[in-house]
């Protein structure tokens, strides 16, 4: 466990399960900044999967806000093994919503969720949140399934955000796109990318992720209607290809490097992004880093500051 502020953790503290990537650092730095005690927990101090530890770590905190971002967003290896995914994220989030109903004062509840719920092959066009479900058991699926289990909780006011893919400065996630294209112009060394240069991507700076987390658990703390029992998207409507991140990125950092794309994995049809309407229409949310200046931070190490709960 790591509390960010010891001696004001206890009622009035806002709990992130899994708050060591890097949604939960900089939702965590937001929220400190807003004057919030905060408590993080990463899955070594507080494995979601222990039902009796959950209960007892969140009785005694009796936080008023929970952002449940615990999980494995490691694709393959949820498809590899998907009792592991179903217990992290199903049971997972079945234990901590279980836990809050608990208290006295239920709090509120937000649950990380992701575009990879959907079946991006079922229809075309921008994916609302009554998109086809994706089946095939592993990650996608896996979030699916806790979603349902936010969207049936009449004891705790929860909702879930799915996100599309974020990135942002200091990414620990090495392997992802951005990261290898941050690392190759720090380290000043040819760019090498698994993905095509035509291959598609909506990217989300993780300050504007922040910021729909926020909002959420703000209209829920307000309880605003139809928000409660409902799973939101959360994502930037822009198309970019691999090809145009590097160009971006290389624009934003000065530099020309060598860059060699990979063979494949391109789409066989255009990216479907996620419509995110409703986040705006429940929240007032909307996406406001620009990809050559969140590109820009990213090269530099630095975010951006947003109002908070």
């Amino acid at each position: 466990m790591e509390a960010d502020d010891p001696q004001q953790a206890g009622p009035g503290t806002v709990l992130i399960t899994g708050g060591g990537g890097l949604i939960g650092t900089a939702l965590a730095a937001a929220l400190l900044r807003d004057g919030n005690a905060v408590e993080r927990t990463s899955r070594r101090e507080l494995d979601v999967r222990d039902a009796r530890a959950v209960r007892d770590r969140v009785v005694a905190l009796e936080p008023r806000v929970i952002f449940h971002l615990a999980g494995d967003s490691d694709l393959a290896r949820c498809a590899r093994d998907p009792d592991m995914a179903a217990e992290l994220h199903v049971g997972g989030t079945r234990n901590v919503l279980d836990a809050a109903a608990r208290l006295a004062q239920p709090p509120a509840f937000v649950c990380a969720s992701t575009r990879h719920v959907y079946d991006h092959d079922a229809g075309a066009g921008p994916i609302g949140e009554r998109g086809t479900f994706v089946t095939t058991p592993g990650y996608g699926e896996t979030r699916a399934r806790a979603d349902l289990l936010v969207m049936a909780s009449r004891d705790v006011p929860a909702a879930s955000l799915r996100l599309t893919n974020v990135y942002g400065p200091g990414d620990p996630r090495s392997g992802r796109i951005v990261p290898v294209i941050e690392s190759s112009i720090r380290h000043r060394r040819p760019i090498e990318l698994l993905a095509g240069s035509s291959r598609q991507l909506e990217l989300l700076h993780v300050d504007d992720a922040v910021a729909a987390y926020l909002a959420l658990a703000a209209a829920l703390v307000a309880g605003r209607r139809g928000v409660a029992g409902s799973a939101f998207n959360a994502g930037s409507g822009v198309a970019t290809t691999a090809g145009e991140l590097v160009a971006t990125a290389q624009e934003s950092a000065g530099t020309a490097l060598p860059v060699r794309f990979g063979a494949g994995h391109e789409a066989a049809r255009p990216l479907r992004l996620l419509e995110s309407s409703a986040l705006h229409s429940a929240t007032g949310w909307k996406p406001r880093v620009a990809l050559g200046d969140g590109l820009a931070g990213v090269v530099a190490g630095t975010g951006a500051q947003h109002p908070t709960i």
